[in-house]
């Protein structure tokens, strides 16, 4: 595996398909026959409520830290080496822009290149190297 969250974001995935699988067994004992007081399909429906949101919750939370680490080593990116180059700029509103940007970021640990494309609004008056990095700050905590 590549680095720990790859597990949880698995992990996630199943806990979706086992909600399914619940929800699936709902409908099929409903369409047997199963009257609405009966408390086997309410088991099952709440079982699979509660397990589709702890599954999309884990699902959502790996994968947001997983963006944090490389790759390839499966290290930390933060303190990593970052650059941009501006790729397209046009008119947003009257007083702002849109800039896109590819963003090279560096792994400090094993040298492996992450590559984003980016794109930003920025006000006439700022410069988008500050929109760069706070991005990087926020997705490899520096």
């Amino acid at each position: 595996m590549k680095n720990k969250y790859t597990k949880h974001r698995i992990i996630g995935a199943l806990l979706v398909c086992v909600a399914i699988v619940f929800f699936v067994l709902c409908g099929v004992i409903v369409n047997n026959g199963a009257s609405t007081s009966d408390v086997l399909p309410m088991i099952f429906l709440g079982i699979a409520v509660v397990t589709l949101i702890v599954g999309l919750i884990w699902y959502a939370a790996a994968t947001s830290k997983s963006r944090k680490f490389c790759s390839k080593c499966g290290l930390s990116m933060c303190g990593c080496e970052y650059e941009y180059q501006e790729v397209k700029r046009e008119p947003a509103t009257d007083n702002t822009y849109k800039v896109v940007v590819d963003i090279r970021a560096i792994c400090p640990h094993c040298q492996s290149v992450k590559q984003f494309q980016k794109s930003f609004t920025v006000r006439y008056n700022e410069n988008p190297q500050y929109h760069v990095d706070r991005f990087c700050r926020d997705k490899f905590g520096h």
